[in-house]
Parts: structure tokens; sequence; C-alpha cells
């Protein structure tokens, strides 16, 4: 689910429960109910948040971050393949030494 649709999700079963509480407490369960991801980049940052709205516009911004860095390609220096790092890479270089009798 994405988090704008978690937002109108969270919006709607607020109306609809007719919770009365206060903002900080609606802003927690806000925070932790997110994908973890995102929950530990807003506690990270230690936003100061006290109005619910702001805790929406924040958790979009840090999704909408989170997308933009998943579209970066890495590349490895060794095989020139992308997806991984040269320390990750799965073509393993092969050292192979040969022994001739002569050295026995």
């Amino acid at each position: 689910m994405s988090v704008q649709d978690y937002i109108t999700k969270f919006e709607n079963l607020t109306l609809h429960c007719d919770l009365r509480e206060h903002c900080s407490h609606t802003v927690t369960r806000f925070v932790w109910s997110l994908k973890s991801k995102i929950r530990r980049a807003m506690i990270t940052c230690s936003y100061d948040l006290d109005i619910v709205e702001e805790a929406f516009d924040v958790a979009l911004k840090i999704d909408m971050t989170f997308k933009r860095l998943v579209n970066v390609k890495v590349r490895c220096s060794k095989c020139e393949g992308y997806e991984h790092y040269d320390y990750q890479c799965p073509s393993k270089s092969q050292h192979v030494s040969i022994v001739s009798s002569d050295d026995k």
C-alpha cells in the first residue's frame, strides 16, 4: 500500500471511529503504523510534528525520496554489470596455478 493510500485510509478510519485524542497521540499512532523504513526515517530525522497533517507531508516526502533512490542504478566495476557492487560480484575471478612435473 502506498503512503498516500495509507494516509487516506488512516483519515477515514479516524473519522469513522470519531476518535478524540490529543494531536500528539494521533501523530504517534500514525508514525508507528507506517512501513518500518519510513518510520525509522521520520524518527531518526527528529521531526517535531505536532499536527497530523505535518506528519502526512513528511511521510510523503520521505516516501518520494526512497522512490528516487530506488531508481539509481548500481554498477559493478569488475564485470560492468548492474544491481551489485564489485565486492558482491557474482563472477568471481579464478586463479589457476600450473604445476609442472619438473617442480616436484
